[in-house]
């Protein structure tokens, strides 16, 4: 008999329905100045969550590296990002939406449908809801394409194993979003606790967890990443719940 592949219903941009597949693949992806430490933490922690959610062998990882096919449309990681830049009041920075869109029409994933978890050293912005941009973003997620990340505002961190632990932080609460873990809820920021939050942050969770908020960085990354090590569980009960009712 053959196996049924989990799909979940999701919308386009223009409303419009489609299947959308669960238990994909992983491609991990990164630029050149991306260092072998940066990518080593983003698998570790692509691997950690995989492990949590108990798909670490029904879910392939592929790591392409510098990915790079040709100087065409689609045809490289550098593609994307030149593709992406917009000039802001902060300089040449990557607009995450733009990239992300850019990617779900990649030749990849018309080949085969995978996750992708793109590693980039430039800085990411976004806008906000009145149209302005951020100053920068360290990371965003799409649930049907995946996730890019910067690692670029951790290296102002002194303590390499600390850049390191931050970004497997990263990767797991990105990836996190991709699982629908705290999706719907109202969180708090890591370097506020529930009795003293006045501020509550949609689809981020209020527990000990990699995903509460991470607004200021890099201190809000290494107190999470700090209580993650020192707990030994990057997710909370509830989270972990989500996630694994999502996937099924």
């Amino acid at each position: 008999m053959k196996k049924e592949v989990p799909v979940r219903i999701a919308y386009n941009a223009r409303g419009k329905q489609f299947y959308m597949q669960i238990r994909k693949p992983v491609f991990i992806m990164n630029s050149a100045s991306v260092t072998k430490n940066e990518h080593s933490a983003v698998m570790s922690g692509v691997k950690t969550i995989l492990k949590i959610i108990g798909l670490e062998k029904e879910i392939q990882i592929n790591d392409l590296g510098c990915w790079n096919q040709g100087s065409g449309e689609h045809e490289s990681i550098d593609w994307y990002l030149a593709e992406a830049q917009v000039k802001t009041a902060n300089g040449c920075q990557i607009y995450d939406d733009d990239l992300l869109k850019l990617y779900r029409k990649s030749p990849l994933t018309k080949n085969l449908l995978h996750f992708v978890v793109m590693i980039i050293d430039k800085d990411l912005t976004s806008k906000r809801d009145d149209g302005a941009w951020y100053n920068f973003v360290i990371g965003d997620s799409f649930p049907d394409i995946g996730v890019v990340l910067s690692v670029k505002r951790f290296r102002g961190l002194s303590d390499s194993q600390k850049q390191e632990e931050c970004i497997k932080t990263l990767v797991m609460h990105e990836l996190g979003h991709v699982f629908l873990a705290a999706s719907g809820r109202n969180g708090i920021d890591a370097l506020s606790d529930q009795s003293n939050s006045s501020v509550l942050y949609k689809d981020h969770c209020d527990q000990e967890c990699v995903m509460r908020q991470g607004g200021r960085v890099p201190d809000a990354w290494e107190k999470l990443s700090e209580d993650r090590l020192k707990s030994g569980k990057p997710f909370c009960k509830k989270c972990i719940d989500e996630m694994k009712r999502y996937i099924k």
